[in-house]
């Protein structure tokens, strides 16, 4: 089962909501969103480890979801092809620094985190989520 077929139930999260429980779980050193920002330009707030990349992440998450204001709905599936598509072009390169694809890899983490507590639940239950059990698995440098 794929990840868009196991929340084809959910509710939706908002950009902005996205965004700031993101950086939230993966850090805000990492990806440091405004959560006061008034258009996608003003979305990150200084300057992320990876500038390039979290610029490249979050405004393929807006435009693929079709945002047309930062608190749009966005779609669990919009999330993970950008994600997917943005991670396969830096493999492809063969020159990608590791830490940004694990970066990927953190934000698909999280992803997943935000999305399944946006799944419709019964009134009294709450989502379980085993968040240290599905974190994943940092990759190291190669050794020589």
């Amino acid at each position: 089962m794929t990840d868009s077929e196991a929340f084809s139930d959910c509710r939706g999260v908002e950009y902005r909501e996205l965004m700031t429980r993101l950086a939230e779980l993966v850090g805000r050193h990492q990806l440091p969103i405004r959560s006061d920002a008034t258009d996608i330009n003003e979305i990150l707030d200084g300057d992320p480890v990876h500038y390039e990349l979290v610029r490249d992440v979050v405004r393929s998450i807006y435009r693929s979801s079709g945002c047309g204001h930062l608190d749009a709905k966005v779609r669990v599936e919009a999330v993970f092809n950008s994600l997917g598509g943005i991670r396969g072009r830096l493999v492809a390169d063969g020159e990608t620094d590791i830490d940004q694809i694990n970066f990927l890899e953190e934000l698909g983490w999280a992803s997943r985190i935000v999305f399944s507590t946006a799944l419709p639940t019964d009134a009294d239950a709450e989502p379980e989520l085993d968040t240290d059990n599905d974190r994943p698995v940092v990759l190291q440098y190669p050794s020589h």
